[in-house]
């Protein structure tokens, strides 16, 4: 995307001396366009002790309020096939009525419509998969900012590789071959051979419709899964059509090959086990044409299910080699190994919850009580040998429960390992310390390695332990959990918009695993894109309002892309508007660009004061239990110009007393008049 100038119509001797111009860039998680204006509105026209009172007008104020809608570029800028989305943008005009004094226009650079929230508890879900999944570009940025040897950049990518073009492709393709036998429940006439090539065909669909909307979404990530659903439908497709031309020899190739496999991952799969020995069987008569029945679509299902479990044994082995950076530099910085760590513990959690619900689901249809054992009619079926109607649902049902305790086991560690994470750092904000993101990361790297070992050694099956017993638990807390999600969606959905909003800032368009920091500059589409805003405002504003004083006022997320933008329009606006280049005032709150983006991704994000402008007057507020902003000093501010407001958290610096003390006392921020 082609980023606008800025506009300078206009010239510092044409300003207007009595003109304020006030652009606010919100933070992360605000929703709602004109939120954060509304809010430094209210702010700045409370009455406060210490607000100077020449900045007050006894004559009265109008104010008048406007919801401006922007186009993303100018028109110029975009060829004429171009259809031009808007964005909001709320603006406050007040005008003190007073000719001593400034008018002064508020107006607000809102950017989290790029990460919209979910509507409802589905969409909540899906998002919550989709965070989990984003992670990956913040070990991408992390692992491309502070390793330079190409080993270390590849094992993260190699991971991300596995992770969303295969482990997420295979289990998006098994819910849709459930969803497809399911369907086949209902329609007995259809083959499983049918269902399984339908499976393949609805992943080409899914590949085609991500492929047509490739320009308009340009993730990597995204580009990754696409690239893996391809291959998977194409190699599903090919051995189908394989079985189908050639049944006796994709059946005796089938047999070899099976031999082949080590034991202990033979007697994962039973079924496979036993679609070979049918396979064989067959093979010893070859006029007759081998029946495609329901064994042979357990055998693929559970072939699926073993591939992801290599998968994740690979993932696993890629975490540890990652493990290299973190010994071997300051490790404070290097924060990719616990990222990818996470990703396979939240993902073990979602995934395993999910797959348990789906079984869940099918105990309505099924036969059975609940507890994963041969219904009672099967059961009499079996001992008297005859043939009772059985559930169309009850193979279905029985291929889950063959997984089932693996699935239980994976799904009571990663809710045990997320639940004492979030207990500790819940606690430590109880006790007034402040959650330091290395710490929490490092506590993830210290429970992966037992999270893996269970999952890949623990026995299956056996008497009642107490691990069934706690996994009997964490069933019913995930259930409970679900169905809070259910009910409560609007809250979980603004919860999980803080973490979107920050992924959203990282979302690259393309590889470049091994790029130098300026060629890597344009690989952020999204970055890009809320930047543009920002000089889109600015350059509006100054053509409408022509001020003769600038103040920036930014929070959280806020602060980064403020600092960005200004730095490389510094130049632009010393040339054309020197004047207002030396009245600007430059306001950040709950900053994170000290002790997260300079500390994580020091190349992309390594923003200092001087670079911006050397007399540039920025000053900074944080509160002392603020998790994601604190003092800004790697930048170099002037002394005494970074604040502590006190205790408190990351939201509502604007309606808080205590800031607007140190605003209208220390910082001398004045809304009519020059400090």
């Amino acid at each position: 995307m082609q980023i606008p100038n800025l506009d300078t119509n206009g010239s510092a001797e044409e300003a207007d001396p009595n003109s304020h111009l006030v652009l606010i860039v919100h933070g992360i998680g605000e929703q709602v366009a004109g939120h954060t204006v509304d809010e430094v509105v209210a702010g700045a026209l409370a009455r406060h002790p210490d607000r100077p009172s020449d900045d007050w007008s006894d004559t009265g104020i109008e104010i008048r309020s406007s919801h401006l809608s922007l186009t993303e570029e100018n028109f110029g800028n975009a060829p004429d096939t171009d259809i031009q989305k808007t964005f909001a943008c709320h603006t406050y005009a007040i005008d003190p009525n007073d000719p001593e004094k400034h008018k002064c226009v508020l107006t607000e650079v809102h950017w989290s419509d790029l990460s919209p929230a979910p509507s409802g508890a589905f969409a909540t879900i899906f998002d919550l998969i989709q965070l989990v999944l984003g992670l990956g570009y913040i070990a991408m940025d992390n692992v491309e900012n502070i390793e330079k040897h190409w080993l270390p950049r590849g094992i993260v990518h190699f991971f991300n590789w596995i992770f969303y073009g295969a482990i997420a492709v295979v289990n998006a393709m098994l819910l849709i071959g459930v969803l497809l036998l399911t369907l086949r429940s209902y329609f007995p006439e259809v083959g499983y051979m049918s269902a399984m090539c339908g499976n393949a065909i609805f992943g080409f669909v899914v590949w085609y419709l991500l492929y047509r909307r490739r320009e308009n979404t340009r993730r990597f990530l995204v580009t990754v899964f696409r690239r893996g659903t391809f291959l998977w439908s194409t190699v599903t497709l090919a051995c189908l059509s394989f079985l189908f031309a050639f049944p006796h020899t994709f059946n005796s190739l089938f047999v070899y090959l099976w031999g082949l496999v080590p034991q202990l991952l033979s007697d994962l799969s039973t079924e496979c086990t036993d679609y070979a020995l049918e396979a064989y069987v067959a093979g010893l008569e070859p006029g007759v044409r081998p029946d495609f029945g329901f064994k042979s679509a357990s055998c693929f299902v559970e072939m699926n299910i073993m591939f992801v479990g290599i998968l994740w044994a690979l993932t696993a082995i890629l975490t540890f080699a990652s493990l290299y950076g973190y010994l071997h530099r300051k490790r404070k910085h290097v924060i990719y190994p616990a990222i990818c760590a996470a990703m396979i513990i939240f993902w073990s959690l979602v995934a395993s919850g999910f797959w348990l619900a789906v079984r869940q689901i099918f105990d309505q249809f099924d036969l059975s009580e609940d507890d994963c054992k041969p219904s009672t009619l099967g059961q009499v079926s079996d001992q008297l040998n005859i043939n009772l109607p059985r559930s169309e649902f009850e193979p279905i049902y029985d291929l889950f429960c063959d997984h089932l305790d693996k699935v239980l086991g994976t799904l009571t560690l990663s809710a045990l390992t997320l639940f004492t994470l979030v207990s500790i750092g819940l606690y430590l904000q109880a006790k007034g310390k402040r959650v330091i993101v290395h710490w929490i990361l490092r506590l993830v790297l210290a429970t992966f390695p037992f999270l893996m070992l269970f999952i890949l050694f623990r026995e299956t099956g056996g008497p009642d332990t107490v691990w069934t017993r706690i996994g009997t638990a964490v069933v019913a807390a995930t259930l409970g959990a679900a169905i809070l999600v259910y009910n409560f969606n609007e809250i979980v959905s603004g919860v999980l918009g803080v973490a979107r909003d920050v992924i959203v800032y990282l979302r690259r368009d393309k590889c470049l695993w091994l790029a130098k920091p300026e060629d890597r500059e344009t690989n952020y589409p999204f970055r890009e894109q809320i930047e543009a805003r920002f000089e889109r405002v600015l350059s509006v504003m100054l053509g409408a309002v022509n001020p003769h004083r600038l103040t920036i006022i930014s929070h959280s997320q806020g602060t980064v892309i403020a600092a960005r933008t200004l730095k490389r329009l510094m130049p632009t606006l010393q040339d054309t508007r020197p004047k207002l280049a030396e009245n600007l005032l430059f306001i950040t709150m709950g900053s994170p660009i000290s002790h997260i983006y300079d500390e994580y991704f020091p190349e992309n994000y390594g923003i200092r004061r001087t670079e911006i402008a050397s007399n540039l007057n920025w000053h900074n507020l944080y509160r002392s239990q603020d998790f994601v902003g604190r003092t800004v000093n790697s930048v170099g501010l002037a002394a005494g110009c970074d604040y502590e407001v006190g205790p408190g958290g990351h939201s509502h610096y604007f309606s808080d007393r205590r800031v607007w003390r140190i605003l209208w006392g220390k910082v001398g921020f004045r809304l009519f008049t020059d400090q």
